[in-house]
């Protein structure tokens, strides 16, 4: 009975060194600094830029993502409704770049 708790035993120790191996080595080779995620959006339709830019902010909320967040507002055709949509967002939201 004596030999089956020492080998259950070395078992279990195996398995939890094995364990904190791969955590330490997790740890060790996790980046410094996180690169920032940038979101481009191309803005074409006037009817449904707001409706992309709130996804876009919601998605960013969603992801909870450690690093540096930017959303890149395109308006291929200098539309100024487009344009007055993407200012108030970026004065609402700080990482939306017009």
């Amino acid at each position: 009975m004596e030999i089956l708790g020492g080998l259950v035993l070395a078992i279990v120790f195996t398995a939890g060194l094995v364990d904190l191996i791969r955590v330490f080595r997790f740890w060790l080779l996790k980046p410094l600094c996180y690169p920032p995620i940038v979101v481009q959006l191309l803005l074409e339709n006037e009817e449904e830029c707001e409706y992309q830019l709130r996804a876009a902010v919601e998605r960013i909320r969603w992801m909870g993502a450690p690093s540096t967040l930017r959303v890149q507002c395109i308006n291929p055709g200098q539309n100024p409704q487009i344009q007055a949509v993407i200012h108030r967002f970026a004065a609402r939201y700080r990482f939306i770049e017009e």
